[in-house]
């Protein structure tokens, strides 16, 4: 995990909970993915415009790679060769190889903000959410381009979240790779889009609570899990019935959030 205020990555043991080890970063870490043969851990670093790679079997950063403007987000797909990462202010993603010496691939050009990703299985596509968007973009990872912004339209004022600063912030792909959830971050909603064609499509709505700031999915794909920002909750949301089914009490502004299965458990 990544710790701001010390500017580290704490690796901890899943089994029984206890600290491995401190890596120390260059810099400020953000959101940090592992590559599919955990060998490299990839963390942006928001204050140095670089991710920093960590060696897991040597146990420190072995190299910095640049990215541009205050880098947030870094996002890997199961079983994927490349790491993607993402700079707000400059408006990008690159795609870097970590088989080959962590070459650049190549560089996504967006027309905003770019906050949170996510990439297909196959590498084809890429989603993001923009900072000034009420929805997502996604672009064709096999020409490098934007495709297209789209937008839902916004819900009236006494629908929206006080809580929000921004429209739209985390979004994920189902693990089957079939739909698109977008959190609808000012309409305290999970926006979902039908990703099985040429162009996604949107089918529906699911409500959670107040400002829905992050969301992930169970392995199986049965339940989704937004973070309330607004209220302090966890919503889970059973994905075929398309609606909440339990709402979880947690700390104070709850944000990223994930569910780990322990082996043996």
């Amino acid at each position: 995990m990544s710790v701001e205020g010390t500017g580290e990555i704490v690796v901890v043991d899943t089994a029984n909970d206890h600290r491995l080890a401190h890596i120390p970063t260059s810099g400020r870490p953000n959101q940090l993915a592992v590559t599919p043969d955990g060998r490299y851990v990839y963390v942006a670093i928001n204050d140095r415009g670089v991710a920093d790679v960590i060696d897991t079997k040597a146990g420190k950063v072995v190299k910095s790679l640049e990215i541009g403007q205050h880098p947030h987000n870094c996002y890997c797909p199961a079983g994927a060769k490349h790491v993607y990462v993402t700079s707000i202010e400059d408006r990008l993603v690159k795609e870097f190889d970590y088989g080959h010496d962590h070459k650049l691939v190549q560089t996504v050009k967006f027309d905003g903000n770019v906050r949170p990703l996510c990439v297909t299985k196959d590498e084809k596509r890429l989603f993001v959410a923009l900072a000034d968007l009420h929805g997502f973009a996604w672009a064709d990872l096999t020409n490098g381009r934007q495709v297209e912004r789209i937008a839902r339209p916004l819900p009236p004022p006494e629908h929206r979240s006080k809580f929000a600063y921004i429209d739209t912030h985390g979004l994920d792909l189902t693990p089957d790779n079939r739909e698109l959830w977008v959190t609808s971050f000012i309409g305290n909603g999970l926006m979902i889009y039908d990703v099985t064609g040429s162009q996604p499509q949107y089918v529906t709505t699911v409500d959670v609570g107040d400002g829905p700031n992050w969301l992930t999915f169970s392995p199986d794909g049965r339940f989704a899990y937004s973070a309330n920002a607004g209220v302090n909750t966890v919503s889970v949301v059973d994905t075929a019935a398309r609606k909440a089914v339990a709402e979880i009490k947690v700390g104070r502004t709850p944000k990223r959030l994930l569910e780990v299965r322990v082996p043996g458990e």
